[in-house]
């Protein structure tokens, strides 16, 4: 039986393995940016004026979360049944045609293919064909044409993890075939964290956070709500420096998990800082995590507001009411420069100092359609976000 401490790793150590957890080169491979799920982006180019570089218009809304390549290329799925490759000017390079709405956000490997859900057709792999006119094929699809996925998938050691209708599987990459399937009891809309074990970390609808290992047995599970009240958990877990997993719960609190055991090592209710007028709990993002002053600091919306947490203090850092649930935040930051935050609240892109919450752009300067993707974040600091406008919106500063 293998013996795993997570909890003990130096951050030195864990940078090492945080520097493996996207596909080389790659700025932004996958949702949340890498395998932790962190959306952390380690540049530090952000100016105090916005600037809107362009928009690209597509049939339908955009749910899906951008990825970006190791040439700069953007990808993303849209609610019209196509997914689209289009290069850093805006210009569209292929679209490929799947034949179902595309709200999962892909995932970009090691040797440039793409892993991408849909509504109803399952999970396809997608590779570039051609060599002067080059354009996007279908390399397999699983499992042949059925199968929901809003969870967006992750890879690791040539191997695709992705929530599909109530079941979490393990796909062979290059083939498409199945390794093994985790079953829950609802759907998994939440997409995986991989942490430095390996292991796997998902929510379900059936209420729980799961963790699993890369041979598909559960190594703990742990209730995110009331046990007699099943919620909706769309969000994705979170994993820190610390080898904590952190995630929003069905009753209004933000929760932190020892990654191995389980153990629910703190919790914050949301209702500590902002008012809530509502008898509902508040709907949560994904968390994004930065290390900074030798602790994890946690940012995470709300359709109630957005908080900033401390991991030693179990405490805010700060707080602001607003409506932050429908686009998880992600933040950049490179070596000891200050933290930027990217969020979206409905129909504004917003720059924040992490430390703080202090705007850094004028939160009227840009508009977008109403935002339920998540932004993704290039080497040059450009910010990628799509809208239920049916555009992906550039946006850099000066």
């Amino acid at each position: 039986m293998r013996s795993i401490i997570l909890c003990v790793v130096t951050p030195i150590l864990f940078a090492a393995f945080l520097s493996t957890c996207g596909t080389p080169n790659s700025p932004w491979p996958k949702f949340r940016g890498n395998k932790l799920n962190n959306g952390l982006a380690p540049y530090a180019n952000v100016g105090s004026t916005p600037i809107a570089r362009w928009s690209f218009p597509t049939g339908g809304e955009i749910r899906s979360s951008p990825a970006i390549g190791a040439n700069g290329i953007i990808y993303f799925g849209s609610r019209d049944g196509n997914f689209y490759a289009v290069n850093p000017a805006g210009t569209e390079i292929s679209r490929l045609n799947i034949g179902a709405q595309i709200d999962s956000s892909p995932a970009l490997d090691p040797d440039g293919n793409i892993y991408i859900g849909s509504r109803g057709h399952g999970v396809f792999a997608l590779e570039w064909k051609g060599i002067f006119n080059r354009s996007l094929q279908v390399k397999w699809n699983f499992p042949n044409n059925i199968g929901t996925v809003f969870s967006s998938p992750a890879i690791s050691s040539s191997v695709v993890y992705v929530g599909i209708d109530d079941n979490l599987y393990a796909i062979d990459a290059a083939n498409g075939t199945e390794q093994w399937s985790f079953h829950t009891n609802g759907r998994v809309k939440s997409s995986p964290a991989i942490g430095i074990n390996g292991w796997l970390y998902c929510a379900s609808d059936d209420g729980y956070l799961y963790a699993v290992d890369d041979r598909g047995q559960l190594q703990w599970k742990k209730p995110l709500a009331d046990p007699n009240r099943v919620d909706s958990v769309p969000q994705s877990p979170a994993i820190g420096v610390t080898g904590l997993i952190y995630i929003g719960s069905g009753d209004g609190d933000i929760l932190a998990f020892d990654g191995t055991t389980g153990e629910q090592k703190w919790d914050y209710h949301i209702k500590r800082c902002l008012f809530i007028p509502s008898a509902q709990p508040p709907r949560f993002s994904s968390a994004a995590v930065i290390f900074e002053g030798g602790e994890d600091h946690i940012f995470v919306g709300s359709d109630q507001g957005l908080v900033a947490l401390s991991s030693k203090s179990h405490d805010r850092l700060w707080c602001q009411p607003g409506s932050y649930s429908d686009s998880s935040p992600a933040v950049m930051r490179a070596g000891t420069s200050p933290g930027v935050l990217f969020i979206s609240s409905v129909d504004h892109l917003l720059a924040l100092w992490s430390a703080s919450g202090k705007p850094i752009w004028d939160p009227s300067k840009i508009h977008t359609g109403i935002v339920t993707s998540s932004p993704a974040i290039g080497t040059d600091g450009t910010v990628y976000i799509g809208a239920n406008d049916g555009r992906l919106y550039a946006v850099g500063s000066q």
